[in-house]
């Protein structure tokens, strides 16, 4: 091509040139179409491609929020799986707790039945200092006892409050008195966990009968009665 530029009249050096100069602009024009049609026939597939990296990310994206949830939700349940055994623990100590109280006020319930009770025909005859009916001056709650002693011994003792063996301990009763009297011979174990539980709690004066006699018993609670 650099002859051709000569005979137009160009030195051979600025022939030169100027054959180098076309070839190279030749060369970048044909490399320019040969990518931009490579890159419009494959152009579908590259946004098809960059889709799918999109798509991916996304994906990966939903994984980490589901193993996420997924993690707090066991954790939650981790949680829950604690406080629960926390609570049967407890639950537990209380149970065991309670159950060591019962057979202990059971023993001790045991303990007074089997002590000895006096016959009214064996029994010595009351004090003669104390006159009946007897009106006692401290606040005094009796429980338990069979009916036939009840009717026997209320009208020997004045200002005492007998409670029924049907009646259910009223915590009131037993909260407003100095002693709490026990006639263990007739009396509910769950009547007598309840009255137990209510005077240890409340560090209330608790006594109990040691005779079956009811006029032996009344001297018992008047001579109690006079010493406090």
């Amino acid at each position: 091509m650099s002859q051709y530029y000569m005979l137009a009249g160009f030195e051979k050096e600025e022939a030169l040139l100027l054959e180098k100069y076309i070839a190279l602009v030749e060369g970048i024009i044909t490399k320019s179409s040969i990518e931009l049609k490579k890159g419009s026939d494959e152009g579908f597939n590259f946004d098809e491609d960059k889709g799918n990296e999109q798509k991916e990310d996304v994906k990966k994206e939903d994984n980490i929020y589901d193993l996420k949830k997924e993690i707090k939700l066991l954790k939650e349940e981790i949680k829950k799986a604690h406080d629960e055994k926390r609570s049967i623990i407890h639950n537990f100590e209380t149970l065991k707790a309670e159950k060591e109280e019962q057979q202990k006020q059971l023993l001790e319930l045991r303990t007074m039945i089997r002590e000895p009770v006096s016959n009214e025909d064996n029994e010595e005859t009351k004090s003669p200092q104390i006159t009946f009916p007897y009106s006692a001056k401290g606040r005094y709650v009796v429980f338990g006892g069979h009916n036939t002693w009840s009717k026997a011994i209320k009208p020997l003792l004045k200002n005492v409050r007998f409670i029924d063996a049907t009646t259910r301990p009223d915590i009131g009763l037993i909260l407003n008195a100095d002693t709490v009297w026990i006639q263990n011979n007739a009396i509910g174990h769950s009547d007598y966990y309840k009255i137990m539980g209510i005077v240890r709690r409340n560090n209330i004066k608790i006594e109990y009968f040691s005779y079956a006699s009811a006029e032996k018993c009344a001297e018992q609670l008047a001579m109690y009665d006079m010493k406090e």
